[in-house]
């Protein structure tokens, strides 16, 4: 996909297959042989390093096939960009001059993976949501006093958005400020001035949430995973999600993009 062709900003998601990518065994510390292959597909040696700390075979499966997932969507929108680890704050894409061209994210949860990347800051969280889990006290000790009144039209939904938007914050570096009084919730991201939100509902009951600082929607491409190979065989376009002023994120009316 040429510069020019390419959206401002996309949200890959996969559905991981149950074995490793590549046809890795899984043992770790991570072969030789195994190293070299996932390296030749465009991971990075330093996400390499970190997989190897991993105890969880749940937690590295995710992991390669997030890091994969990067890989292939990169190439697939861009060939000339490449990752620049910024660990713990999202990775940011650079061209072959080392100019940097965009922000990348990753996130994943029970076997779904997902990877955004945005000509702007950006960041991505996965949820799956449990209502079962969703009660007063907890939203209540997440979030502070009178928000379970705030989220109490859709609790569940509004719950998982708003814990979405903590984690995106802390990916972007930043601080999620939430103030609820009653004329509704006001939402910030300090020290961002500018930043937008959307969520989408994904399989398995889970919910995307996404963030950057340009208000352009985020195209949704599935992936296409290959068993055989252990691998990514392609990608298709399944809809957009528009994004909205953070400031003016309200649970009660939230639009969730399936």
């Amino acid at each position: 996909m040429s510069r020019s062709s390419r959206p401002h900003a996309a949200l890959f998601i996969l559905e991981a297959p149950e074995g490793l990518p590549c046809l890795l065994a899984g043992d770790l510390p991570l072969k030789a042989g195994d190293r070299a292959r996932l390296v030749s597909c465009g991971i990075a040696p330093e996400a390499l390093d970190r997989v190897e700390t991993f105890q969880s075979a749940k937690r590295r499966r995710e992991f390669l096939w997030g890091r994969l997932l990067l890989a292939r969507a990169l190439k697939f929108w861009g060939p000339d960009l490449q990752i620049r680890e910024r660990a713990p704050l999202t990775p940011a894409v650079v061209d072959d001059a080392g100019v940097v061209q965009g922000c990348a994210s990753i996130s994943h949860t029970q076997g779904l993976v997902a990877v955004m990347l945005s000509a702007s800051n950006c960041a991505v969280d996965l949820e799956v949501m449990n209502p079962a889990r969703v009660r007063r006290a907890l939203v209540e000790h997440v979030f502070g006093a009178g928000f379970w009144e705030a989220l109490a039209e859709n609790p569940t939904t509004g719950f998982y958005a708003l814990w979405g938007l903590y984690e995106t914050a802390v990916k972007l570096g930043a601080r999620l400020e939430l103030t609820h009084a009653e004329n509704g919730l006001c939402a910030g991201m300090p020290p961002l001035t500018e930043a937008y939100c959307g969520f989408s509902l994904l399989a398995h009951n889970a919910l995307a949430t996404v963030v950057a600082s340009s208000p352009c929607p985020v195209q949704l491409m599935r992936a296409r995973p290959c068993a055989s190979s252990g691998d990514i065989a392609g990608f298709e376009a399944a809809g957009a999600a528009p994004l909205a002023r953070l400031a003016a994120f309200q649970p009660a009316s939230l639009s969730i993009e399936g």
